[in-house]
């Protein structure tokens, strides 16, 4: 016997599922902006102590947070105005001996396997390339700096850390407003362990990108490594892409002093490993503690799926939001199963 299934459409039904497709859509076309808000969301998370503290010894919280901002923005310019004339000098050396130092390096791996030395030349030959792509070929990484670009887009940027600074945690004011009150206590709580650890990832992060920035600089100069700023810098930058990024920002230092002899790579990737020995052992214990809470396998495939989603930023800002998450996730389980 043929049954008739009967399926009913509300219209309601239909503008949830258009609304979602258009919230999609606009998503996309909106990915640079969003990323944008993201990382002033961060940021502001990370500077929120600091005004708490200066709130609590009597100074108002507008003026508190322009106060932090404004010190933010100092350094920021300080270290830019000190690092942008030896950098750009650094980049325009080794853009105009590019052809120079790839010979060098060919000349190096005649003594290798004619087929090995082939692969290896041909690898280096397009890592530049390759690299250069993969940081600034991203789509949406074009959208996030060409709304950073220039004065206006800096200033817009802080203005929007400075704001959600303000509200303190615009999220958590709109929980307060909409969230069902039978729940809102637990999400409430979730959502300050979410920023807990974010806060805690931003600032540990921060200080041991620096401290390898300038170990990886005093070690290279020492060492007589040519492009010793641009590398120190290359792995600051890469320090906050964890397991992957130290020995991606190492791999690029030993091929540089490759150009130069064997025997200095070498040095260079002593160097390199013992400054991450000093960082597993010494710093990573008493800076970051428990400020990421993930295991290994997790850590590479949120890595991997932030890279693919969003490029570079992507990859960097994926650990501390899925650290986050699981912190609110486990606070929230806690009280519920009381």
């Amino acid at each position: 016997m043929n049954e008739k299934i009967t399926v009913n459409i509300s219209a309601r039904s239909v503008l949830v599922f258009f609304g979602i497709i258009a919230l999609a859509y606009l998503a996309i076309v909106l990915k640079g902006l969003i990323l944008m808000f993201v990382l002033a969301y961060i940021l502001a998370v990370a500077l929120k102590p600091s005004v708490n503290w200066l709130k609590k010894i009597k100074i108002p919280r507008v003026l508190g947070t322009i106060f932090v901002v404004s010190i933010i923005l100092a350094i920021f310019g300080a270290v830019l105005g000190f690092l942008f004339p030896i950098l750009f000098n650094q980049l325009n050396n080794l853009y105009d001996n590019r052809f120079e130092i790839l010979n060098s390096f060919h000349a190096l791996t005649e003594s290798l396997p004619k087929g090995l030395s082939n692969d290896i030349n041909h690898y280096v030959d397009e890592l530049p390339q390759k690299v250069g792509g993969y940081l600034f070929g991203s789509d949406i990484l074009k959208g996030a700096f060409g709304v950073l670009s220039g004065f206006g887009g800096i200033v817009i940027f802080f203005v929007i850390t400075a704001y959600v600074i303000i509200e303190d945690s615009t999220p958590m004011n709109l929980i307060k407003k909409y969230w069902p009150k039978k729940t809102k206590e637990m999400a409430l709580d979730s959502l300050k362990a979410f920023e807990i650890k974010l806060s805690q990832w931003v600032r540990g992060q921060a200080i041991l990108s620096v401290a390898i920035g300038v170990l990886t600089y005093i070690g290279l100069s020492i060492l007589g490594v040519p492009y010793a700023a641009l590398l120190a810098v290359i792995a600051a930058v890469t320090e906050l892409i964890p397991y992957v990024g130290p020995w991606l920002g190492g791999l690029i230092g030993v091929i540089v002093a490759f150009t130069v002899s064997p025997i200095l790579a070498f040095w260079v990737a002593v160097l390199y490993f013992g400054i991450q020995q000093f960082e597993a052992a010494v710093l990573v214990p008493r800076v970051m503690k428990k400020a990421v809470g993930l295991s290994p396998v997790t850590i590479l495939f949120v890595i991997s799926s932030g890279a693919v989603a969003f490029g570079i930023l992507g990859a960097i800002i994926s650990i501390p939001i899925v650290a986050g998450i699981k912190a609110a996730m486990d606070t929230y389980l806690r009280r519920v199963n009381g």
